[in-house]
């Protein structure tokens, strides 16, 4: 039923949902990337970092580096929009 109406699988979604946070620590604190985990209540590790990576195409560090600023107006990443 989940995935019906939001196209993706509640796993998926809670994922999406603590990359779309962690990002948030990472370009609107001066936490260090492993307190920006924790501050999310993620494990900073090798399998963490490799997730991050493969939903936002660069390593927490280098996402940081990369963008600098707050992302604005991009699509949802919890699936469908009505």
């Amino acid at each position: 039923m989940f995935k019906k109406h939001t196209g993706i699988t509640p796993r998926e979604y809670y994922i999406n949902y603590k990359i779309s946070k962690l990002k948030e620590k990472l370009l609107d604190t001066n936490l260090s990337v492993a307190q920006a985990f924790a501050a999310c209540n993620l494990e900073y590790n090798g399998h963490s970092a490799r997730v991050f990576k493969e939903k936002t195409g660069s390593s927490p560090s280098a996402y940081r580096r990369l963008m600098g600023k707050r992302e604005v107006g991009g699509p949802s990443i919890y699936g469908k929009q009505d």
